[in-house]
């Protein structure tokens, strides 16, 4: 008898494992557990994540080997992370060293807004952006800076390149506290399509904002040379409320 209840145990046991496997929920190294992860993070942020594009600026002489002051098109689009439901915005820098004359946030749902810069924080490479009301656009859930561990999860999650599905990277946070501005570094590989958007952690929170970043060199750009290499970083945003306040003083 207990040779049989033994039996019938492994076959119910070896059902069951079957049966996950087909719906694929796991597989023996957990790869398929955690694509599912990946992607479930990137899609639960994906409502407050904008593509913001630029238009006009003033070109800068002999880096662009244009005459100075000639108006020509902005670079990008890069993205953008809706932190209000009043309209604010906080993105990279990146996207905004030619002093743009337009700016433009397009919605997750296709909608076009102008938006208006408020302020900018050069040292940590952000900048804050408005539109108008977007109350059906919650304000993404928070990581706490004192729950950041290295060597945990870490999505990257970008619309830059203007296609309709984000682009998503994840890797790992490989230090934290760098640079000046206490920046997270993470492996995930990150590019322009990232700069402006969030690094998560692996249940959807936001970890911080996407940034180039160099330790030798102080502008916008710096650091950009490094996308997809492994070499990441993002300013850790603990509060929206307090971001906003600080860089509307600006």
């Amino acid at each position: 008898m207990r040779s049989l209840l033994f039996i019938l145990l492994i076959i119910f046991t070896i059902a069951a494992h079957t049966g996950r496997a087909d719906e694929g929920a796991i597989t023996s190294d957990g790869n398929q557990l955690a694509a599912k992860a990946f992607h479930r993070a990137a899609q639960s942020i994906l409502p407050s994540i904008v593509t913001i594009e630029t238009y006009g600026g003033v070109a800068t002489g002999a880096r662009r080997g244009r005459i100075a002051g000639v108006s020509k098109p902005g670079v990008g689009p890069t993205t953008g992370l809706i932190i209000s439901d009043e309209g604010h915005i906080l993105t990279s820098t990146y996207n905004f060293r030619d002093k743009p004359s337009v700016i433009t946030v397009i919605l997750r749902s296709g909608e076009k807004h102008v938006a208006t810069m408020l302020s900018r924080d050069d040292e940590r490479r952000i900048c804050l952006l408005k539109i108008k009301s977007t109350e059906d656009v919650s304000p993404p859930p928070r990581a706490e800076a004192s729950e950041l561990k290295i060597g945990q999860w870490a999505v990257a999650v970008g619309v830059g390149y203007g296609d309709f599905e984000p682009a998503i990277s994840a890797g790992i946070i490989s230090a934290l506290n760098r640079f000046k501005v206490n920046a997270v570094q993470t492996d995930a590989n990150i590019s322009p399509a990232n700069y402006g958007g969030p690094l998560l952690s692996i249940d959807g929170r936001v970890i911080g904002i996407c940034v180039p970043m160099h330790p030798n060199v102080d502008s916008d750009t710096a650091g950009s040379e490094w996308y997809d290499s492994g070499i990441g970083f993002a300013v850790p945003i603990a509060d929206w409320d307090a971001v906003i306040k600080q860089l509307s003083t600006f």
